[in-house]
């Protein structure tokens, strides 16, 4: 695994995780996880 792909991965895993906590904001619920 290259460091490109290393970046990519995290930015990614950042972004997913990112969306995932305002969506539970907005509903107030915990969402299923894997969103």
């Amino acid at each position: 695994m290259g460091i490109k792909d290393a970046i990519d991965w995290l930015v990614e895993t950042m972004e997913r995780s990112k969306r995932t906590e305002i969506l539970r904001q907005r509903t107030g619920v915990n969402g299923p996880v894997g969103l």
